[in-house]
């Protein structure tokens, strides 16, 4: 023990950074794990997000053990363990802005987003994009089209092996997609299932998605068209 607790005591500091940065991502990506759990309608779905929601809550818990592991060492033990040298650490001032920064090699681990494609946000005057002749696309509304009130849409899922598929939208200038309804029978020409109420979104440019996955959990390409909600 001796031998590696003037370790933690030297890069006491650096330890508790990188143990804040990587748990401030793990914390958000278990909230977006949970908020998809709550989203998901269907077995497949749900069961997936509730494997990511549940992988990323213990490495965070993990990381905060080490964390208090850390502290509880430094704090406690090494002032007191026969032989172990104790090093002078700068004191964590929790006002001040640190000055310290993460180790590269550190840095370099920390996921970080790939930007969104230009091609990934649908603008009104673009064509459809990611759509199946006669596998996977929409026959109403279409793209381009204007609506309001209720609708019920209707569209095609005609794929091998179909698991499930669902139908969401988003404002045409955000990725923030709300599901509508969903199913797990083909359909050709029919309703998706479901009536959507335009008149509870704000009027506007709007994206629409047919999201299909197959029976392994899958997903095909979106189809993905824009529409413009009226007002009343």
């Amino acid at each position: 023990m001796e031998d590696w607790l003037p370790f933690l005591e030297k890069y006491e500091i650096f330890i508790y950074i990188i143990v804040g940065v990587f748990s401030l991502y793990f914390l958000s990506q278990v909230l977006d794990a949970w908020r998809e759990w709550r989203g998901a309608i269907f077995g497949l779905e749900r069961e997936k997000a509730q494997g990511r929601l549940a992988f990323r809550a213990t490495m965070l818990v993990i990381l905060l053990l080490f964390g208090l592991t850390e502290f509880y060492l430094v704090t406690f033990i090494a002032p007191t363990y026969p032989g172990a040298h104790s090093l002078a650490t700068p004191t964590l001032d929790i006002m001040a802005t640190p000055e310290m920064t993460i180790p590269a090699a550190a840095a370099q681990s920390i996921p970080t987003p790939e930007p969104t494609q230009a091609s990934d946000v649908v603008d009104p005057q673009v064509v459809r994009t990611g759509c199946l002749e006669d596998q996977i696309e929409w026959t109403y509304p279409v793209n381009g089209d204007e609506i309001k009130g209720l609708i019920e849409p209707m569209g095609t899922v005609n794929v091998p092996n179909l698991g499930f598929y669902k139908y969401e939208y988003s404002p045409a200038d955000a990725e923030n997609w709300t599901t509508i309804a969903g199913g797990d029978q083909p359909k050709v020409d029919q309703p998706l299932g479901g009536i959507w109420n335009t008149e509870q979104v704000v009027p506007g440019d709007y994206q629409l998605r047919l999201v299909v996955y197959d029976n392994q959990n899958n997903p095909f390409p979106a189809c993905i068209i824009s529409v413009r909600i009226l007002g009343s």
